[in-house]
This record gives C-alpha cells, structure tokens and sequence, in this order.
C-alpha cells in the first residue's frame, strides 16, 4: 500500500486509543455534536477497511457523509 494508506491506517488506530472508554456530557446539544463526531470517525475506519480491499465504490460513497458529518 501507498504512504497515505498507512498514514490513514496509523490515524484510525490512534483515534481509537485516545477515544476508548471516553465519556461525556449528557446535555443534547452536546450528544448532537458528539454523535456527529462519532459518525465521522467510524466513517474514516469503514473508509480505511474498504480501501483495503479495494472497494473502491463504497469508499467513495463514505465520502460525501464524512464531508457532511
């Protein structure tokens, strides 16, 4: 794979250690934004694992509600 795969690859993983077993404010603006954020980091994963394939359809398909989350 290319450098910016891994680059990718190495960003997802270090997302996961700093996320895991985070908590946060309850409050529901606060859930909106986080739930947003959370979309957009399983997004970029799911992105990471089809790319990996290839899949290249799906992955483009993630794009746009990454973009948008």
């Amino acid at each position: 794979m290319t450098k910016e795969f891994d680059e990718l690859k190495s960003v997802v993983l270090w997302i996961a250690e700093k996320t895991h077993g985070l908590t946060l404010q309850a409050d529901k603006r606060a859930r909106m934004a986080f739930g947003c954020l959370d979309l957009a980091i399983e997004h970029q994963a799911g992105i990471s694992v089809l790319a990996e394939q290839p899949f290249w359809g799906p992955v483009y398909a993630l794009i746009r509600p990454l973009f948008d989350a």
